[in-house]
């Protein structure tokens, strides 16, 4: 079977054949990894370490303790998180105790009927192409017979203590510490999406003094996410019963978490009382607009993808920050900042993703949950709002008008190039085919709602 390690590693729907996920595609991708540590590592393969975590999702706990079964019959040290836990922490973990590699059982913000397994490196970052490409070659070397595994009687796994979450929370914290607010609390209510997120985002943001309120309904792990349909925090439909709760509540803002907890979503409040939905590129221009305000970031190094709002390159670069563009993928922007060290200012990604500190190199929820209570905190504080800083973020330095169209296509059939188109007015387009998903992602760029309009029609959407 041939397994390709895509945007984020392997992911698909769970089922018995070859090339979906089940227990034999998890050890096949397992001694591939296994293959490539001793490859390239360097050491004996005793002294070899890999953390693995999980999330919520049906068959997560098979798949990680599947994955840690398999590296320890290929001779390799494995640590698990006994509970399910977010991808910051466990990019933090590869970090913090010294890991060659990383595994994530998760398909993300996927439907649920997917799963899959993410693959980061010693630097606690997804790992880059030339790396999957090793892992892919070390997948094809492995003969059928070696995947016949039989249970070992008494195996346990050996767990990642405590102490790795607790120093998370505090280099988390100390990334990105703020002056506290007043003494009339921020209104939060927050929906882990039956997700990973629920511990660490309830305990900061609880920590941080905010009158906070979790949906019930989805608190606790469900990977039928029967309240979300597909947990993704960019749709409105996963908003449904928060709003239903914001009726009463009156909340200023409402975040959401994915099941992995490596993508933030919100709603703010507006004037006329409403909630508005922030995109992923909306969070990001907010989020530095706010931290410009609140720190010196001048010389330091500011990261996005290229299919991120221009409107945040501008603010950084307003306030004396070096901008820096990468591909598609978090694990390029995890290299940026391996690049960058001590210059590393923030960094953030269109599809709702950021980070802020050096602690961890994936884009972390929890983080996010805390800088967008933050911002829109100050900015109440202020006699203003998240809304009306962000409109007046775009008026200043844009107007930037984006939107993000997903459209579902043939898995089998050819996928296109990717391809970008500058317009002399300031518009752009982006075609590229989703490294994770069934889908072809246009992205739309222009100075004014009309022109933007006049992009979707050209395309038909």
């Amino acid at each position: 079977m041939e397994l390709k390690f895509g945007t984020a590693g392997i992911r698909g729907i769970m089922g018995p054949e070859p090339g979906q996920m089940n227990t034999e595609t998890v050890r096949l991708a397992t001694m591939g990894v296994a293959g490539w540590l001793k490859s390239t590592a360097g050491k004996p393969d005793k002294d070899l370490l890999v953390v693995i975590s999980r999330d919520s999702r049906n068959n997560s706990l098979a798949f990680a303790l599947e994955t840690a079964r398999t590296l320890e019959r290929c001779g390799i040290r494995a640590l698990m998180f006994e509970e399910i836990m977010p991808v910051p922490v466990l990019s933090f973990a590869v970090r913090y105790l010294h890991a060659d590699a990383g595994v994530m059982i998760t398909a993300s913000h996927n439907a649920k009927e997917y799963n899959g397994y993410k693959l980061y490196g010693a630097t606690g970052g997804q790992v880059l192409p030339e790396d999957a490409d090793v892992v892919q070659a070390e997948i094809r070397k492995v003969p059928d017979e070696a995947l016949q595994c039989p249970e070992v009687d008494g195996w346990q796994p050996e767990y990642v203590s405590e102490e790795v979450y607790q120093a998370y929370l505090e280099a988390m914290r100390t990334a990105s510490d703020a002056p506290q607010g007043s003494a009339d609390p921020l209104r939060v209510i927050y929906t882990p999406l039956n997700g990973s997120g629920r511990r660490p985002v309830t305990e900061t943001l609880t920590a941080d003094g905010y009158d906070l309120f979790v949906v019930p309904e989805q608190t606790e792990p469900d990977g039928n996410f029967t309240t979300t349909g597909q947990p993704n925090p960019e749709f409105p439909a996963v908003y449904r019963l928060a709003l239903q709760y914001a009726e009463e509540l009156q909340p200023d803002i409402i975040v959401a978490t994915d099941p992995d907890c490596d993508r933030v979503g919100s709603m703010v409040r507006t004037a006329d009382g409403s909630y508005r939905l922030l995109s992923g590129n909306d969070q990001g221009a907010l989020v530095l607009s706010y931290l410009c305000e609140i720190r010196d970031l001048s010389g330091k190094t500011f990261i996005s993808s290229f299919v991120s709002t221009p409107l945040a390159d501008r603010i950084a670069a307003a306030h004396g920050m070096v901008v820096e563009k990468t591909p598609v993928g978090f694990k390029f922007i995890a290299a940026g900042m391996d690049k960058a060290q001590e210059d590393f200012g923030f960094a953030f990604e269109e599809s709702n993703g950021m980070i802020l500190g050096l602690y961890a190199r994936d884009k972390d929820g929890v983080l996010g949950a805390r800088l967008l209570c933050q911002a829109a905190d100050y900015y109440r504080r202020k006699g203003s709002s998240a809304a009306e800083a962000l409109d007046k973020a775009n008026a200043q330095y844009g107007p930037v008008f984006s939107k993000t169209i997903d459209v579902t296509v043939d898995p089998n059939a050819p996928k296109p190039e990717t391809t970008v188109t500058e317009f002399e007015d300031g518009s752009k387009t982006v075609i590229r085919p989703s490294g994770t998903e069934p889908k072809v992602k246009y992205y739309f760029f222009a100075p004014s709602e009309e022109r933007l309009a006049e992009l979707r029609k050209e395309f038909g959407i």
